[in-house]
């Protein structure tokens, strides 16, 4: 999964118009959609797998 650094940061801009984020939140950020993509597809993956 690529890094969603870019789309974090503008949905922060259009959400929190006058506050900053720094870097690294941004990477935590990042690194939690990462994680919660990979279990979503995981677990998905073992409902397919179970259902047939």
């Amino acid at each position: 999964m690529e890094s969603n650094s870019i789309y974090i940061y503008k949905m922060r801009k259009q959400v929190h118009t006058g506050s900053g984020f720094s870097t690294k939140a941004i990477f935590i950020v990042n690194g939690l959609l990462k994680d919660l993509f990979e279990r979503t597809t995981s677990e998905s993956s073992c409902l397919a797998h179970n259902s047939k």
